[in-house]
C-alpha cells in the first residue's frame, strides 16, 4: 500500500505591491478552451466531445517585432495553405491555424470567420471562445477541414483583432487535385493528416497512428526524411515522439503503406502542439504535413499525495511558487520546483510519481499556481511564494 498523506493547501494572498487594474477585486475570465463547431476530424474523439480539444492558451517563445509603442502584434501561421488530395477523398483533411501575440500588450481576437463567397469545401470545426484574449507570448489556434463537396474553389478566413496595424488578417485556403486516372507518379498519401490526443494524464502516454502510403499505381515513392517543428519554426514539444523510429530514406512501393505511431507523453499539465513533415519525391506535395496536438492534465486530486494551490487577489502581477525537497533550498538547481524547473527528478529515475510538477503556472494575475506530487517521499517539504512584478 502506497503512502497517502493528502495535504491540501489553499493559499490566498492580498498582494497590494503587485497592483491591480480593478482594485484587486476583479475575477479572472473563464477560458473554456476551444469551441468545436463540428468535432475533430482524423482523431479518436467523437463529434460531440468538445472536451478532447486542446486548450490552446499556451505560452510560446515568439520574436518581438520592432515597435514604437506598447501594443499587441498578431502573428498567424500559415496565412495560406493548399490541401493536396486524390479523388475520391476517403477522409476530410485537417489543418491547424496558429494565432499568436508577439507584441507587448494584450491581443483581443474578436472574430474568426469565412469571408462571404468562400467555397463550402472548407469548414471551421473548432475555434477558441470569442472574444479571446492573448497575453504577450501566448497563442491559440483554430481548426479547419477540407471536404470534397464541390469543384475547385478558394476559402478565405478573416481573423479580426485589436492589433492597430493589422486589424484583419486573411488566411487563404485552396485545394489541388493531384489527378484522377491515371494517378500521378509518385504520389504520397497521409491519413489522417492530424492527430488530436485529447486529454492525457501527465506522466502517462497515449499512442495514435497515421499512415503514409504510395497512392500511385506504377512508380515507387521515396520517403527521404522526417522533420518536425512547433510554431514558426520552433522545436516541436518534447512530449511528442515517433516510436518506433521510421528509417529513411525508404522506398514505398505502389499501394504499400508505412504506419506512423506517434506517442504523446505530457510532462506537465497544459496544451502541446506541433507538426511532422514527411519529405518525399512526390513532385506535387514534397512535404506532407501531420499536425499533432494534445492536453496534459494533472491526475485526479484523490490520486495526489501532496497538492498545493496558490491564488491571489491582484491582477497584472506574477507570484511564483517554490517547493523545496527536504534537503533543498531557494533556487536549488535540482531540489527546488519552480517556473524555471517545473518537473525536477527527486527520487527514482525510473518513476515519476515521486517527482513534483508545477502543473499550472499563472504569470499575469489571480492564479492559480499548482504544484503536485503523486507519492511524496517521507520528509519535511518547504513551500515559498515570493512576489515577482511584471515589467511595464
Amino acid at each position: 500500500m502506497h503512502l497517502r498523506a493528502l495535504l491540501l493547501f489553499t493559499c490566498i494572498f492580498a498582494l497590494v505591491a503587485c497592483g491591480s487594474d480593478d482594485g484587486g477585486t476583479g475575477t479572472p475570465s473563464n477560458d473554456s478552451g476551444i469551441i468545436s463547431d463540428e468535432g475533430a476530424v482524423g482523431t479518436d474523439a467523437t463529434e460531440e466531445n468538445d472536451s478532447a480539444m486542446p486548450d490552446p492558451g499556451v505560452a510560446q517563445e515568439l520574436p518581438t517585432p520592432p515597435q514604437s509603442s506598447v501594443q499587441p502584434n498578431i502573428v498567424v501561421d500559415p496565412i495560406e495553405y493548399t490541401f493536396s488530395y486524390i479523388s475520391p477523398l476517403p477522409e476530410a483533411l485537417q489543418r491547424q491555424i496558429i494565432i499568436a501575440n508577439s507584441g507587448k500588450a494584450d491581443l483581443v481576437i474578436t472574430k474568426i470567420e469565412f469571408v462571404a463567397g468562400s467555397s463550402p469545401n472548407f469548414i471551421i470545426i473548432a475555434k477558441p471562445p470569442l472574444p479571446k484574449v492573448l497575453h504577450p507570448g501566448e497563442s491559440t489556434f483554430t481548426l479547419v477541414v477540407f471536404k470534397e463537396i464541390t469543384g475547385d474553389g478558394e476559402g478565405r478566413i478573416r481573423i479580426s483583432s485589436n492589433d492597430p496595424d493589422s486589424p484583419d488578417v486573411d488566411v487563404v485556403l485552396s485545394s489541388y487535385l493531384k489527378g484522377g486516372s491515371p494517378k500521378p507518379e509518385p504520389c504520397v498519401g497521409l491519413q489522417p493528416n492530424a492527430l488530436n490526443f485529447g486529454n492525457v494524464v501527465r506522466g502517462q502516454s497515449k499512442t495514435m497512428t497515421a499512415t503514409i502510403s504510395n497512392c500511385g499505381e506504377n512508380d515507387p515513392l521515396t520517403l527521404n526524411q522526417i522533420t518536425s517543428s512547433g510554431f514558426l519554426g520552433s522545436a516541436i514539444s518534447d512530449e511528442f515522439e515517433i516510436n518506433p523510429t521510421i528509417n529513411t530514406p525508404q522506398v514505398i512501393e505502389p499501394g504499400a503503406t508505412v504506419p506512423v505511431d506517434v506517442v504523446y507523453s505530457p510532462l506537465l499539465a497544459g496544451s502541446d502542439f506541433g507538426s511532422y513533415y514527411f519529405n518525399t519525391d512526390d513532385p506535387n506535395e514534397p512535404n506532407a504535413k501531420l499536425d499533432v496536438s494534445g492536453v496534459g492534465v494533472a491526475p485526479p486530486i484523490e490520486e495526489l499525495g501532496l497538492t498545493i494551490k496558490l491564488t491571489w487577489d491582484s491582477n497584472n502581477c506574477d507570484v511564483d511558487s517554490h517547493l523545496y525537497a527536504p534537503t533543498g533550498s531557494f533556487f536549488d538547481c535540482t531540489l527546488d520546483c519552480h517556473y524555471g524547473n517545473p518537473s525536477p527528478e527527486w527520487g527514482d529515475a525510473n518513476e515519476w510519481v515521486d517527482n513534483p510538477f508545477l502543473d499550472i503556472d499563472d504569470v499575469d494575475g489571480f492564479g492559480p499556481e499548482n504544484i503536485n506530487i503523486t507519492e511524496p517521499r517521507p520528509g519535511t517539504y518547504t513551500y515559498q511564494e515570493p512576489t515577482r512584478n511584471l515589467p511595464g
